[in-house]
């Protein structure tokens, strides 16, 4: 299989996978049929994409509360990985912003018309990224540090 076509192959399975997984699956016999159906009968086994995306769409078939734990105890241990020994030591190395310097931060971009995405409303939701980018010594640190600190 060329290279080419494991990728498309991969992002197919991946947008199958994730569509399905959203599928409230009432009862055991409905989620046979529906891997039956997406499997097939032309023999693939273990690895083929078609049973890749049944098996996900059982491993996916949990509880609100057992996802809402699973979601949970994969941030967690995101942000674990993310930590580093020296943390601390570029937090400290960061200088104080002058008072309210980046108050602009929490204000509404769309009242005044500025360039950015609401960042208020980001927090409040907790979807997605806020992605926060500029040159060298433009201030990218020390607005991370401002929103740290702020309560």
């Amino acid at each position: 299989m060329s290279r080419e076509l494991q990728i498309q192959t991969a992002d197919q399975t991946l947008a199958l996978t994730q569509l399905l997984s959203r599928l409230t699956i009432i009862n055991k016999d409905e989620q046979t049929t529906i891997r039956e159906t997406i499997i097939g009968t032309n023999g693939e086994g273990k690895g083929s994409p078609k049973v890749d995306i049944a098996a996900g769409i059982e491993m996916l078939a949990v509880s609100d509360e057992k996802e809402s734990k699973l979601r949970n105890d994969i941030q967690n241990r995101i942000a674990e990985s993310l930590w580093y020994p020296s943390m601390q030591i570029r937090y400290e190395d960061v200088v104080e912003a002058y008072p309210n310097t980046f108050n602009w931060i929490f204000t509404d971009p769309t009242v005044e018309q500025l360039p950015w995405s609401n960042f208020s409303s980001w927090l409040e939701t907790g979807k997605g990224i806020y992605w926060v980018n500029g040159k060298a010594g433009f201030g990218k640190s020390t607005l991370m540090k401002h929103i740290f600190d702020d309560d």
